[in-house]
C-alpha cells in the first residue's frame, strides 16, 4: 500500500491544490482497501475501467431498472424508479472512514470543504461509461452528466405493445447525486 503517496494526495485535497488525475490515483491506490464497501469499490472500478461495465453495484442497479422497463414495455405494469446508488455525502463519509482506518492524518473539515470538486472529478471519470446490457432491444445504456448529477441514459428500440420507443429515444434516471 502506498500510504505515503495517499497521505500526499489527501494533503493536496485538503489544500485545494488537486486535479482529476489526483483523485484517479487516490482511488487506484485505495482500491485494494475498498473491496469491503460496494459503493467505493464500484467507484474505484469506474476509475480503473471506465470504458464498459458489466458488474458492480451500479451495473446491478441499472440492470434491475432496465429489466423492469423492458418487462413493462411488453406486459404493462409499473416502471419502478430507483434511488441514486451514489450519494455525495455518503461517498465522502465512507472515503474519510477508509482514510482514517489506514492512518492517514488530515483535517476532516478541510477534506469535506473539497467535496464538490472531488465528486465532480469522480463524475468526469465515470462519464460516457457504457453498461453492457445484453438485450437486442437495448441500443445503448451509458452514463452522462446533467449539471451536478450523473444520469444513466437508456436508449432502446421497443415495439411495445405497452411502451414503444424509437431507436433515438432515451429514458434517464439519476445514478449519482
Amino acid at each position: 500500500m502506498k500510504i505515503e503517496r495517499i497521505q500526499q494526495k489527501v494533503n493536496e485535497i485538503c489544500e485545494g491544490s488537486f486535479c482529476a488525475a489526483d483523485i484517479g490515483l487516490l482511488f487506484v491506490w485505495l482500491r485494494p482497501k475498498l473491496k469491503g464497501d460496494p459503493v467505493l469499490w464500484d467507484l474505484a472500478n469506474f476509475v480503473a475501467h471506465n470504458d464498459e461495465r458489466d458488474q458492480g453495484v451500479s451495473f446491478d442497479h441499472v440492470h434491475k431498472f432496465v429489466k423492469n422497463f423492458l418487462e413493462v414495455s411488453e406486459n404493462g405494469g409499473t416502471v419502478f424508479g430507483l434511488q441514486p446508488i451514489f450519494q455525495r455525502d455518503d461517498v465522502i463519509s465512507k472515503l474519510i472512514n477508509v482514510l482514517k482506518r489506514l492512518g492517514v492524518i488530515f483535517e476532516e473539515t478541510k477534506f469535506i470543504a473539497q467535496k464538490d470538486l472531488l465528486i465532480d472529478y469522480l463524475m468526469q471519470m465515470m462519464e460516457e461509461t457504457d453498461f453492457n446490457i445484453r438485450d437486442e432491444r437495448i441500443t445503448r445504456c451509458y452514463l452522462r452528466r446533467n449539471s451536478k448529477i450523473m444520469m444513466f441514459s437508456l436508449q432502446a428500440n421497443l415495439k411495445g405493445p405497452v411502451i414503444t420507443m424509437s431507436a433515438g429515444a432515451s429514458v434517464e434516471s439519476t445514478l449519482f447525486n
